[in-house]
């Protein structure tokens, strides 16, 4: 039998061709077994940390596997510890999603990750037809994330399967046992608003998602609302503008709304692929006649003319942050839920410059 191996010890090499045969093949631990005068579960312990052997025979086995370049056959690791090493990560691409703000996380997610090399993250786009439960079953995840509003029904249907799960923004009522990450949204609508009151605007028109249906866009008017009664600023309900939508193509609908209203002199835009929308419809008012600050901080944000003051919700952060809690439940089979907040800050750019 004749090894395909890559090393370029010529003494390691003659030790396997005294094996004999003619069959080109893969390097497994039944190899290494008999290259080191053991028994193959000896190598799988030694493989797994399991110390059931001299600190010798360890260290030789180890010694092979460098030399050998051996991969353990992580699919068949699985079907004895009962681990995948797989992680789920759900979300809805619907008319709310932005896809700069996905991919931010998703970033943040894959270099979180790489903390854990044996681990993989492997996604879906679910719509209300589809079955969670047998995609999580089917792949044996050993934990889920997430993203965004997912009824309480769902995520308990989830949760019987025994697997940790985390939430990034999910604001719906508290579920024993499940992890939490999230911005402090209601603050970041609040900062929003008082740093165009502190530049001077008295009527702060508001772009925004549909209050009624998204409990993350209310929760950001609340903090709109609260900064103009701290300041003694009437809310005007004619100023509040909503969209199904949260895309470019909305936002310029929406600029040429606001533009109507000679008043405005500050826009709070709940979005910032929206306030890039409104940018563009309003030419050349901004900032020299209307301030305008968006939310998310997407790279976007420093392209646009003029560049996108925005509140920063560290949307990096919640997947780097996210990964990291789950994979750590995991490992360390922690059934104690956690919650993280994720600090926000205002980010000035030009759009709030005069």
């Amino acid at each position: 039998m004749i090894f395909f191996v890559y090393t370029n010890n010529v003494n390691l090499v003659k030790r396997f061709t005294k094996l004999g045969g003619e069959i080109l093949k893969k390097v497994t631990i039944k190899d290494i077994a008999k290259l080191a005068g053991v028994s193959p579960s000896t190598v799988s312990n030694v493989i797994n940390g399991v110390s059931k052997c001299s600190e010798d025979t360890r260290n030789n086995i180890l010694a092979l596997i460098e030399e050998l370049n051996y991969k353990p056959n992580i699919t068949a690791k699985s079907l004895v510890t009962k681990h995948s090493k797989l992680i789920g990560f759900v979300f809805k691409q619907d008319n709310n999603t932005d896809s700069s703000f996905l991919q931010n996380l998703l970033y943040g997610i894959q270099n979180g990750i790489k903390n854990f090399p044996e681990y993989d993250i492997i996604s879906t786009n679910i719509n209300d037809s589809y079955n969670l439960e047998q995609w999580v079953t089917k792949r044996n995840l050993d934990g889920i994330i997430f993203l965004g509003m997912f009824s309480s029904n769902l995520i308990s249907k989830i949760q019987r399967l025994n697997i940790p799960i985390l939430l990034i923004d999910n604001y719906f009522e508290q579920i024993p046992n499940i992890n939490y990450v999230y911005s402090e949204d209601t603050l970041g609508g609040y900062l929003a608003t008082e740093h165009l009151i502190k530049k001077g605007c008295k009527n702060i028109a508001l772009a925004t998602g549909l209050l009624n249906e998204n409990e993350l866009f209310f929760r950001r008017y609340l903090g709109y609302k609260s900064a103009l009664e701290d300041y003694g600023i009437n809310l005007n309900e004619k100023l509040i503008f909503e969209t199904k939508d949260i895309d470019f193509k909305s936002g310029r609908i929406l600029g040429g709304i606001i533009n109507q209203n000679k008043d405005v002199d500050g826009i709070v835009s709940f979005a910032d692929i929206l306030a890039i929308g409104i940018i563009k419809s309003l030419n050349n008012k901004i900032p020299n006649d209307v301030l305008i600050i968006g939310f998310d901080n997407i790279p976007g944000c420093e392209y646009t003319t003029p560049q996108l003051s925005t509140i920063d919700q560290g949307i990096y952060e919640k997947g780097y942050q996210s990964i990291n809690i789950l994979i750590n439940k995991i490992e360390n089979n922690d059934k104690n839920s956690t919650e993280v907040q994720i600090p926000i800050k205002v980010i000035e750019r030009e759009s709030t410059i005069k």
